[in-house]
């Protein structure tokens, strides 16, 4: 009975193993396998070649198969993420500023990411103008200091658009039920 063998192959490269060059989108490239340098039985190093660099190669560059076939960009990342990512450069953005007429984005903001599980609170502090929360970005530490502006009920709605209008895209951010 033969022997499996697990290979170790890496995925499709974005560019030319010799030129260098990127691929463009639904660009017709060869992709080879070659024995690997090393000489170690049944292992293969991955190579993707535009078609120009491949019809002017080498013989010392003869592969064990070889393949022509059709580049295909990686798709770009998931809505949401770009949605998170959004809101929480819309946050560091306003808490630089630091404008008082932003106060009410930056919580409702730092809410969001809370949510999301982005931004935990870590303490909160009574100062003379009010309630300040101490969030910690869960990933880098980082931390981001947001006053709680206390908001009534009936503000929501205005605060709503308020928040839309930090993002350009129809979509609201990550995390908004509007």
């Amino acid at each position: 009975m033969p022997i499996l063998q697990d290979w170790k192959i890496k995925s499709r490269s974005h560019q030319c193993a010799l030129t260098e060059k990127p691929f463009e989108d639904k660009e017709e490239i060869y992709t080879a396998l070659f024995l690997a340098a090393d000489g170690e039985d049944g292992d293969f190093q991955r190579r993707d070649f535009c078609i120009e660099a491949w019809e002017t190669r080498t013989e010392e560059l003869s592969p064990f198969s070889s393949w022509k076939t059709v580049y295909e960009a990686p798709p770009p990342p998931e809505e949401e993420v770009l949605q998170k990512q959004s809101a929480e450069a819309q946050l560091r953005h306003l808490i630089e500023e630091d404008q008082p007429d932003t106060e009410n984005s930056r919580y409702i903001l730092a809410l969001l990411l809370e949510r999301k599980k982005t931004i935990k609170e870590t303490d909160r502090q009574q100062a003379s103008d009010g309630l300040i929360r101490i969030y910690e970005h869960a990933a880098s530490g980082e931390v981001f200091i947001v006053k709680d502006p206390q908001l009534p009920l009936n503000e929501i709605t205005r605060l709503e658009g308020e928040v839309d209008r930090l993002f350009p895209s129809e979509s609201p951010p990550a995390g908004s039920s509007s």
